[in-house]
């Protein structure tokens, strides 16, 4: 959960817990392009990656060792995404699960600090809120709120609260409420385009006020099965099996002639993730196609090579898609992001985040109940939204995903557009050679007010921000 990062350079290391502060101490540290073409794909750095050339990150379940000017890394732990699964009716999951949840809800409400909790209307943070009224806890809620857009969910924490009998606070934000985009720059010591982060950070301010500890909902969807794709790859690999190796040209065929659009684009999808398996899924998700397509790279990455530009050791098998996905998951998206933008924004603020979800046990006690168990019926997380249907009720069981969202691609071609033509016209991006600055206005300017930016140009300008916080940093 917290980052440990580090240089070994000749017959010295270095450690610290964020790049910026071991980047300080080191003589050089120029940027790395594979970094910077890793960031421009995600919005994030993955397992392992920096921006830095030098500097490197401990991985999750892992030990460095170091000896005469030497590394070696071994595993100690890892979840276990591939069975043998335990044979348990759903009842007795769901009874189980139960009892681990409440253990570690327990455990993470020891502190001799005020302790509070974030309530945004899902499943997960609604029992999280759950555990601590029934184990007699009285603490407070915080939640966000975005007035102006079509997600939010106010209302949603509202009717949890009232249901479990907490008190909640609200936080209501607007794009001209939200903290200036420049902080994600300076909470994180990384590039670090997740949107959710700015709602995030402004919650952190609000609770620190009143608490020191805050219990968060995240892992929950990543152990139990939360997220759309989870449900589309498992039935992906069951039409992978059932057509078998004869089956898989067919399957091909008919992903490449139907249309990526209407109503064959779930049928095209199905067909391309059963037969190319995780590779088909890396190049749908693969953001770097578009600034090539478009040509916004500037002559700093036109021949770099992106560590995902390997993807071709990626399986081509769709027989064990989700399996494949989750583990591919857990070092990119996991680490990458979920992680770092609860720990960064809390941080920042000087306060502890802890997820019960993140639990060791809960963790290994949910990775041993089969994929097709935690989705029963096609149900996403169906166990933890059992419990939620039993203990709080059915209009909290059946919401749908959404948590902190906000609507940063589309404030960009609103509110921000100035701010982002601005910053290009006369930024870092361009003079470091990162990119084309012709390009990428003339391809943002064809954006229409209001519309929903595509991703690359929301990464692109929160990158631009970064670099220019670093220099200024190191200017001081």
């Amino acid at each position: 959960v917290k980052p440990l990062i580090f240089s070994a350079i000749s017959k010295t290391i270095a450690f610290a817990s964020t790049v910026r502060s071991l980047r300080s101490a080191l003589p050089t540290s120029d940027l790395s392009n594979e970094g910077i073409l890793e960031y421009l794909e995600f919005g994030f750095l993955t397992d392992g990656m920096s921006i830095y050339s030098g500097i490197e990150k401990v991985r999750p379940g892992e030990i460095l060792e170091w000896s005469g000017g030497v590394t070696s890394r071994r595993t100690y732990w890892q979840p276990n995404l591939r069975g043998p699964y335990d044979q348990v009716s759903f009842s007795v999951a769901c009874d189980e699960t139960e009892r681990l949840f409440l253990a570690a809800v327990e455990k993470r409400l020891q502190a001799d600090v005020p302790v509070a909790a974030l309530l945004s209307g899902g499943i997960d943070s609604s029992l999280v809120c759950w555990a601590i009224s029934k184990l007699g806890a009285e603490i407070k809620a915080y939640s966000v709120g975005t007035p102006d857009d079509q997600f939010d969910e106010s209302a949603d924490a509202r009717e949890t609260a009232s249901l479990l009998g907490i008190d909640l606070t609200i936080l209501p934000l607007s794009s001209n409420e939200l903290p200036r985009v420049e902080l994600l720059a300076e909470a994180f010591s990384e590039p670090f385009a997740c949107s959710s982060a700015l709602g995030m950070l402004s919650i952190s301010e609000l609770v620190r006020a009143n608490a020191k500890v805050l219990l968060t909902g995240d892992g929950g969807d990543d152990v139990f099965l939360g997220y759309p794709e989870h449900r589309h790859f498992l039935l992906a690999s069951r039409l992978a099996r059932i057509t078998g190796s004869l089956g898989r040209g067919a399957l091909e065929a008919l992903a490449k002639a139907l249309p990526n659009t209407g109503s064959t684009k779930r049928i095209r999808s199905f067909s391309s993730y059963a037969s190319g398996g995780l590779r088909a899924v890396s190049e749908v998700r693969d953001g770097l196609p578009f600034y090539r397509r478009d040509r916004l790279f500037g002559p700093r990455l036109a021949d770099a090579c992106a560590r995902s530009d390997e993807a071709e050791t990626l399986s081509r098998s769709g027989w064990h898609l989700l399996e494949d996905f989750l583990e591919y998951d857990l070092r990119t998206r996991f680490v990458g992001e979920y992680l770092p933008k609860v720990d960064g924004a809390t941080m920042y603020h000087a306060l502890e985040a802890r997820s019960p979800f993140l639990d060791i046990g809960l963790w290994e006690y949910a990775t041993r109940i089969a994929p097709k168990d935690r989705l029963q019926g096609g149900t996403l997380k169906a166990i933890l939204r059992e419990i939620a249907r039993t203990r709080i009720g059915p209009a909290v069981a059946n919401r749908k995903k959404q948590g902190f969202m906000v609507p940063t691609e589309r404030w960009l071609t609103s509110e921000w557009r100035d701010a982002f033509i601005d910053s290009i016209s006369d930024g870092r991006l361009a003079a470091e050679g990162i990119v084309d600055r012709d390009a990428v206005l003339s391809s943002f300017r064809k954006l229409p007010p209001g519309s929903t930016a595509p991703r690359q140009f929301w990464y692109l300008y929160v990158l631009e921000l970064w670099l220019r916080y670093e220099a200024e940093h190191a200017a001081k």
